[in-house]
């Protein structure tokens, strides 16, 4: 794996780019109303491929208190496909924070 140092950095759309992307992948309105808005904050700040996992996964920690565990696994499995979504054009981060993903989570690894 690459350092942080050799990492591409992207930064990330503003809000209403972001809040777009995300709903390409899942529309539900709960997540809307509140895991998106906790991942929105982060709009226009840099950030490398890990630093997006990291970002979606604080998120939906935040979003997930009081659910049982197994809701955390199937809200996980949309963070490759928020991955893709939120890093259009940016494949080298798109790249890092995918391999990021599967090296770290591979139990909700696509």
């Amino acid at each position: 794996m690459k350092t942080v140092d050799e990492m591409a950095t992207m930064t990330l759309p503003d809000a209403a780019a972001m809040l777009s992307a995300l709903r390409s992948v899942e529309d539900d309105r709960g997540m809307t109303d509140d895991l998106y808005a906790r991942i929105i904050q982060n709009a226009g700040s840099e950030k490398v491929g890990p630093g997006v996992v990291m970002m979606l996964l604080i998120a939906i920690h935040g979003y997930m208190q009081g659910y049982p565990p197994q809701m955390f696994a199937l809200v996980c499995g949309f963070v490759p496909k928020w991955v893709e979504a939120l890093t259009e054009g940016h494949e080298a981060v798109r790249a890092d924070a995918l391999e990021h993903w599967r090296a770290s989570f591979p139990q909700y690894a696509d």
